[in-house]
């Protein structure tokens, strides 16, 4: 398996969606999209601010202080059909309690949890190398942001 740490959030020129790029050891990169309320969640995190509410990830940290269930870890596990899959890792008494995941819900938990987030080792990952097509492709296409620039700070 690959750690992965979140190098930052990103739009795609062509489809105006968000996304997150998770960056190995090797600096190569795994881009996953995701939905805007995903993105904000993040992005708060990120950015250190409290809204003046809990969001939805925000409430599941609270619920498992409270259940005293810890995430131990997230794996990115496939890509299938364009689509990727995650499983989340609970431990609750020593018990361990595998969930399935979309990977930005388990993502933004992590952030909250200190988490780490790994990849299945079959992954397409992108290559840290910028003379490689596929990366310069990926660069091309998405445009770096801050998180202060999604919440609007």
């Amino acid at each position: 398996m690959n750690l992965l740490n979140l190098d930052t959030l990103a739009i795609d020129s062509k489809t105006n969606d968000l996304v997150l790029l998770l960056e190995t050891a090797e600096n190569e990169v795994l881009p996953i999209w995701i939905g805007n309320m995903e993105g904000v969640s993040i992005a708060m995190k990120l950015a250190r601010k409290k809204p003046r509410r809990p969001m939805t990830h925000d409430f599941m940290e609270s619920l498992m202080q409270g259940l005293r269930v810890r995430l131990i870890r997230v794996v990115i596990t496939s890509l299938v059909d364009d689509i990727y899959y995650a499983l989340a890792y609970f431990q609750k008494d020593g018990d361990l309690i595998v969930v399935d995941a979309r990977p930005s819900d388990s993502i933004a938990l992590a952030l909250r949890t200190d988490a780490p987030i790994f990849a299945a080792d079959d992954l397409p990952l992108v290559s840290a190398d910028e003379s490689d097509e596929r990366r310069q492709r990926l660069d091309k296409r998405l445009r770096r942001i801050e998180p202060e620039q999604l919440i609007g700070e």
